[in-house]
């Protein structure tokens, strides 16, 4: 009994010994400065692109509203195609009767004949008027001499005068009944198969365009008739192409001058799964409209179709190329007693710096003056730091 009550009492002097130990150690040290995590970036000479967001609405390269060319009402015989179905230029959409546009032809075919006709026979009537009229002349001119000899008598003077006359009338009446002008010929005449011959080519349109056909290749997007009805000088269907769409948008003159076509720029389409691409400015309207902006378009290839009109986009374009300045991470500024500052990484020790910062954009900002290119910058983590803080660096890299 008394050898373990001599372990235990040794035990508890142990223990006390420790414990007394430890307090009179703690009071002779101070805390130890917990460090904070951050990370941080070099300062770097760069060049800075400032860019511009600009609203802008899709629409399609082309859209045709297609009206039958036949002058007047005709009746639609049949349509060929439905709304969303792709067709190729020159494919037929609608057709329109015909019976009453081959008569037309026919008419106008009939009138062609008789005109022609009728020039025709008008240059053998007065060729022959004119040939006897010439006969007369000539027998009359010779009958003179003789009546002059006194070889013939005046009765047959007299005679080879009438015939003359009789010659002249024929001839004059003949040139009157076709309207022949001495300077013009068979001017009238000639007009008349002009005419019928364009009312021949005129029907002959008229029953070639019963077929209306695309006049491009794209989309059937409307359909406004069906057979039986009336089709006239309206729309029977819009074809569209999207092969192309075009992203339209307006610039205010502060902008304008900052952009050229051919420059190239991020379409956003946020609706269509964030879709980006970059494509080129086509067209930059130089007058203003009344809204005194400018109109910009961008060409975007659209094969699938994916994009369609109506859809909204964004173009953001590069208007100003700052080049050879500090940059940091727009972030790495901070706001301490109204100063923008920055907190400078330096043997696990931190500064705040004051600095100049210029133009920016959401990622990058130009740093004026107040660091040097190489200075380790607080990144992340900025904002739970004071002048002195002691940290430990997470993560860092450059501007990039």
């Amino acid at each position: 009994m008394k050898s373990k009550s001599f372990i235990w009492l040794a035990v508890l002097a142990l223990l006390a010994a420790v414990f007394l130990g430890g307090c009179g150690s703690s009071g002779s040290e101070e805390p130890e400065e917990k460090a904070k995590p951050v990370s941080v970036a070099e300062v770097e000479k760069g060049n800075l692109v400032l860019t511009v967001d600009i609203p802008a609405a899709i629409d399609a390269r082309m859209v045709v509203d297609v009206v039958p060319k036949t002058q007047g009402m005709a009746r639609v015989a049949s349509v060929h195609v439905k709304e969303g179905q792709r067709v190729k230029k020159g494919q037929i959409l609608v057709q329109l009767e015909t019976r009453e546009l081959k008569a037309q032809l026919q008419q106008a075919q009939a009138a062609l004949v008789s005109a022609r006709n009728a020039l025709v026979q008008a240059r053998s009537g007065i060729e022959q008027a004119e040939l006897s009229y010439n006969n007369a002349k000539t027998n009359f001119e010779r009958m003179e001499t003789l009546y002059q000899q006194g070889i013939i008598s005046q009765q047959d003077y007299e005679n080879a005068k009438m015939q003359l006359e009789i010659a002249r009338s024929t001839y004059e009446a003949a040139k009157q009944q076709v309207q022949v002008d001495p300077d013009t010929g068979y001017q009238y005449l000639e007009a008349q198969v002009k005419q019928a011959e364009a009312n021949v080519e005129l029907a002959r349109a008229n029953l070639d365009n019963a077929r209306v056909v695309s006049p491009i290749s794209g989309t059937v997007v409307a359909l406004n008739v069906d057979p039986g009805e009336m089709a006239a000088s309206v729309p029977v269907a819009t074809v569209m192409d999207m092969d192309m769409v075009i992203a339209s948008a307006k610039i205010t003159e502060k902008n304008v001058n900052s952009l050229k076509e051919g420059q190239e720029v991020l379409i956003k389409i946020a609706s269509l799964d964030d879709f980006e691409g970059t494509y080129k400015i086509t067209k930059i309207v130089p007058a203003a409209d009344n809204s005194k902006t400018y109109k910009v378009e961008v060409s975007i290839p659209n094969e699938k179709h994916a994009i369609k009109p109506g859809m909204s986009a964004i173009i953001e374009a590069a208007t100003k190329e700052i080049k050879d300045v500090m940059l940091l991470p727009r972030d790495a500024v901070v706001k301490r007693s109204g100063r923008d500052v920055v907190f400078v990484v330096e043997d696990d020790k931190v500064e705040a710096v004051e600095v100049t910062p210029g133009e920016s954009t959401d990622e990058l900002i130009i740093i004026e003056k107040g660091v040097r290119v190489g200075d380790k910058v607080v990144t992340a983590g900025q904002h739970l730091l004071d002048d002195g803080d002691t940290v430990v660096v997470r993560g860092g890299g450059g501007t990039q």
